[in-house]
């Protein structure tokens, strides 16, 4: 079985977050890298499935790249928002033994927020496409690009249920882990607070705090922090 697999010949890391794209996986990349007890990758994107069958020795690449030197008492993780679309992938390089977190956004806000990234490259083939026939931004663009790509299927990146079912095939459901993005933006503390227990797997006196500031604040009062995450 790959999970069985040996350090050395399958990579081991304590959790993932794989998805999804445009849903805050950055700001929370930067929101765990202060915690001293995780160790985030070098990188926040670590791009591996695009380089792993290049190398016989790829475990021992990665390894050095991204998490040399580090305690074993950390946990190790990384953020890599492509891989909502890879279950197989991660399961096979890195075994079932990972948490996996979901980051999810109102599907309508991050496909707005991701048609506005690809508008912002000027290498991309849909803003060659778009501004050849509109020349400048239009409500029109946006529209004729959800006709095209979104209604159509043929991008399917933001139907979340899709991609949480084939990561079940792979994972326990207990060790997956879902965001709403709407609501770390409202309650950052304790959202943070609940991430990070379920990565450690217990509450550290930090979380605690975290958990109960948000609770005592209530539900009325503005989130202390919340420029932490900013919106994509």
């Amino acid at each position: 079985m790959i999970a069985s697999l040996s350090w050395e010949d399958n990579l081991k890391l304590d959790f993932l977050c794989v998805g999804f794209t445009k849903c805050g996986t950055t700001s929370l990349y930067g929101a765990l890298k202060k915690n001293k007890k995780i160790y985030m990758s070098k990188e926040k994107e670590i791009l591996y499935g695009k380089w792993k069958n290049q190398y016989l020795d790829a475990p021992e690449r990665f390894r050095e790249m991204y998490f040399s030197g580090v305690s074993k008492k950390k946990k190790l993780g990384c953020i890599e928002p492509t891989y909502f679309r890879r279950a197989e992938f991660v399961y096979e390089s890195f075994g079932n033994t990972s948490k996996i977190l979901f980051m999810l956004r109102n599907p309508a806000d991050a496909t707005y927020s991701y048609f506005k990234m690809k508008m912002r490259r000027s290498d991309d083939p849909v803003h060659r496409m778009y501004f050849k026939k509109y020349r400048k931004y239009t409500p029109e663009m946006f529209k004729e690009y959800l006709d095209d790509d979104i209604f159509s299927g043929k991008d399917q990146r933001f139907s979340y249920d899709i991609w949480l079912k084939e990561y079940l095939k792979y994972f326990p459901r207990k060790s997956i882990k879902i965001i709403i993005f709407e609501e770390i933006i409202r309650e950052p503390e304790r959202i943070l607070a609940e991430i990070q227990e379920f990565i450690l797997a217990y509450a550290t006196s930090q979380t605690q705090a975290c958990l109960h500031l948000a609770t005592a604040r209530g539900s009325n009062t503005p989130p202390l922090g919340a420029d932490m995450l900013k919106r994509s």
